[in-house]
């Protein structure tokens, strides 16, 4: 990616393309996925390591990488030893769209679907709690999104009272919500 093409609304419009090569190749480019996040994820975090406006750079990072987790969990999951769960959690404050939290929501209960590949309660709790503060930003700046309220309401309702259940509950929400807003990004 050249030097030109790395302000934000390229990258946007790159990280998109991605996105759909990622939705309408499932399954037959899983040899590149690393290499599609090492050299855009590199030029994302290159600019953003030199730009005032560095968590522009970082929402558009996290939306890269729900995008590979939603492409394929279980490709996702391992290649976690990059760091870019980490990365991924301790960024996700940086969202700022109606889209940005729906595309990384779908792309952390994505996560939840590999349940018997991850054996960890406190990174499945982990997972949950990120999903559900995402939920409420979402629910803040769109109160009428009914999808969500319907979300928040039953998570006030068992407060992580039997993990499995909620994961179940995640999963059929992911099952559910994937295919309506994957893709779709604002361009704000």
């Amino acid at each position: 990616i050249s030097e030109k093409n790395k302000n934000i609304g390229n990258l946007k419009n790159i990280v998109t393309v991605i996105g759909i090569i990622l939705e309408k190749f499932r399954g037959t480019i899983d040899n590149y996925v690393v290499e599609i996040l090492k050299l855009v994820g590199n030029s994302i975090m290159n600019k953003s390591n030199r730009s005032l406006s560095s968590n522009k750079y970082k929402a558009l990072m996290c939306n890269l990488i729900s995008f590979i987790s939603i492409y394929n969990p279980i490709l996702f999951s391992s290649i976690e030893s990059t760091g870019i769960f980490s990365f991924w959690l301790g960024n996700l404050d940086k969202l700022n769209s109606k889209k940005e939290y729906q595309n990384n929501i779908i792309g952390l209960c994505s996560l939840l679907t590999i349940g018997d590949k991850i054996s960890n309660d406190q990174f499945i709790k982990e997972v949950i709690h990120k999903i559900y503060a995402l939920a409420e930003k979402d629910f803040k700046a769109n109160p009428n999104d009914d999808k969500i309220k319907e979300l928040l309401d039953e998570e006030e309702e068992e407060e992580f009272d039997d993990l499995n259940d909620k994961v179940d509950q995640l999963e059929d929400f992911y099952h559910e919500t994937r295919d309506k807003i994957f893709l779709d990004i604002d361009d704000d």
